[in-house]
C-alpha cells in the first residue's frame, strides 16, 4: 500500500479520494492496482482524455458515475504531463517518441498555417456605399453613423473557472439503491440449489448413517412496488431528483415487479365533497370530526408517462396488487406553495382509504423537509397518512413501514 501511495500522482489521488468519500464509490486498493496495471500495459498515457476514459472504464458502473468522473477531471485546471519519474520512463518505453514539443497555441497555429499571418476579422459596423453617399450629400458627418471598433479581446484577463455541470442530488444513486433493497420479501422457489443444514441433520439422525444432503430452493425477492409520482406544477424543481430515484430503483432494485405511474396534485380528484359543507365558514379546519364520513375513492385515472397521454384506471392497479405490495406516493402535498387546500386533503384521505382496502403498506414521500409542512395541506395529510421527507432518514423509515412496521401518525385512517 505504501509503494502505491508514493507512486500515485497527486491529482489522481485527489480524484480517487473524492470519488470514495464524497460520491461513495466502493473503491479500494484493488481498484488502484487495476488502474496501474492498465497504465503499465500502455493505456491512459496519450492524453488527459485517455486517462479519464480509462478511469471511467475501471471505476464507473453507470452513465451518471461516468459523468461524475468526467467532471472531476474537468475540475483539474492542468494535469501534469506525467511528471513522475517512473511514469515518464514508462511512457517513453511503451510509446517511443511520444513526448510532444511544448509549442504555444499561437505558434502552433502559425506553424500549421505555413508561417502565414493570422488576422482577425474587422468587427466594426460597415455602412453600405449607397447609404454613405446619401449621408455625404446631406452634409452630415459619416463618423456619427459608425459604431466604434470593439476593444481588443485579451483572453488572459478572464479567470479560468471550471464549472461542474453534473447534477448533484441530495442522495447518490448507490444510496438510493441500498435503501430500497431493504424492502425485501424472501421466498424460496425454483430448483433445489442451497444446502438445508437443519433438514440434513434431521435426516441423518432419522436414518442413522451418512447419505445424500437435503437441498432447498434459493431465496428470491418477491417484493412488489408501486410508485405514484406527482408531476408538473410545484413539483417541477424536483423532476430531476425524482427521475434519478425512479431510474435507480427500476435498474438496480431487484424487485419482483415495479410499476411507476404519474398524476397531478393527488391521484384522485373527484372524492365526495358533500362532507365539506360543514366547513363553509371555517378557516383551516381539522378533518378529525368528518374523517369517518369520508368514503374510499379510487374511480379516477393516473398516467403511464410524464406527458399525461396514456392513462390507466386506478381501480385496475389496486385490484392487481397483493396485500404485501408496497405503495409509495411522491408529492410535495401542497407544501411548496404553502397552501391549505381542503379538496386536496379530502382527495388524499379518500385515496388513502382506498389503498388501505388493498394493501397494508403505503407511505408518502415528500421532497421538502418537515419544517416546510407547517400550517399547510401537507401537515394535515401527514396526520392521516404516513409521510416522510425524501432524505436518508425519511426513506429508511418509509422502508420500515413498507416491511410491516407500525407507523406513528396522529389519526390513522
Amino acid at each position: 500500500m505504501s509503494n502505491i501511495l508514493k507512486s500515485i500522482p497527486p491529482f489522481l489521488w485527489h480524484i480517487f479520494i473524492k470519488l470514495k468519500d464524497t460520491y461513495h464509490f466502493p473503491l479500494n486498493v484493488d481498484d488502484l492496482n487495476a488502474l496501474f496495471d492498465a497504465i503499465h500495459q500502455g493505456f491512459g498515457l496519450s492524453s488527459k482524455e485517455d486517462l479519464m476514459r480509462l478511469c471511467s472504464l475501471l471505476w464507473a458502473k453507470s452513465i451518471p458515475e461516468q459523468q461524475i468522473i468526467t467532471s472531476l477531471f474537468v475540475e483539474q485546471e492542468e494535469i501534469p504531463s506525467w511528471q513522475l519519474a517512473w511514469l515518464e520512463v514508462l511512457k517513453q518505453a511503451i510509446v517511443p517518441g511520444a513526448k510532444e514539443k511544448n509549442i504555444p497555441p499561437l505558434e502552433r497555429a502559425l506553424e500549421n498555417n505555413n508561417g502565414k499571418e493570422i488576422t482577425k476579422p474587422d468587427l466594426a459596423l460597415e455602412i453600405p456605399k449607397s447609404k454613405e453617399e446619401d449621408i455625404k450629400n446631406k452634409g452630415m458627418d459619416i463618423k456619427k453613423f459608425q459604431l466604434p471598433k470593439p476593444m481588443p479581446f485579451n483572453e488572459e484577463c478572464i479567470p479560468k473557472i471550471n464549472f461542474d455541470l453534473t447534477p448533484h442530488y441530495p442522495l447518490e444513486r448507490r444510496e438510493i439503491v441500498q435503501f430500497f433493497r431493504g424492502f425485501y420479501r424472501p421466498v424460496r422457489e425454483g430448483p433445489l440449489m442451497e444446502l438445508d443444514i437443519d433438514l440434513t441433520i434431521k435426516y441423518y439422525c432419522k436414518i442413522g448413517f451418512f447419505s445424500n444432503v437435503v437441498l432447498t430452493p434459493s431465496k428470491k425477492n418477491k417484493a412488489q412496488l408501486v410508485i405514484l409520482v406527482d408531476r408538473e406544477g410545484s413539483m417541477g424543481p424536483f423532476h430531476g431528483f425524482i427521475n434519478e430515484i425512479c431510474e435507480a430503483i427500476t435498474a438496480f432494485g431487484k424487485f419482483r415487479s415495479i410499476a411507476i405511474y404519474f398524476f397531478h396534485d393527488t391521484p384522485v380528484m373527484s372524492a365526495n365533497k358533500r362532507v365539506l359543507t360543514r366547513f363553509a365558514n371555517t378557516f383551516k379546519p381539522s378533518f378529525d370530526p368528518i374523517i369517518d364520513k369520508i368514503e374510499p375513492f379510487d374511480k379516477d385515472t393516473v398516467f403511464l408517462d410524464t406527458g399525461f397521454y396514456n392513462s390507466i384506471p386506478i381501480q385496475s392497479i389496486l385490484k392487481s396488487i397483493s396485500p404485501q405490495t408496497g405503495i409509495i406516493i411522491i408529492s410535495d402535498a401542497g407544501a411548496a406553495r404553502n397552501k391549505y387546500d381542503l379538496y386536496r386533503i379530502l382527495n388524499a384521505i379518500a385515496f388513502g382509504k382506498a389503498m388501505r382496502l388493498h394493501s397494508l403498506n403505503f407511505v408518502w414521500l415528500n421532497p421538502l423537509p418537515r419544517n416546510y409542512w407547517r400550517n399547510n395541506t401537507a401537515s394535515q395529510i401527514s396526520r392521516y397518512i404516513p409521510m416522510y421527507p425524501l432524505d436518508k432518514n425519511g426513506i429508511s423509515e418509509a422502508i420500515n413501514v413498507l416491511k410491516g412496521k407500525q407507523p406513528f401518525i396522529e389519526r390513522p385512517i
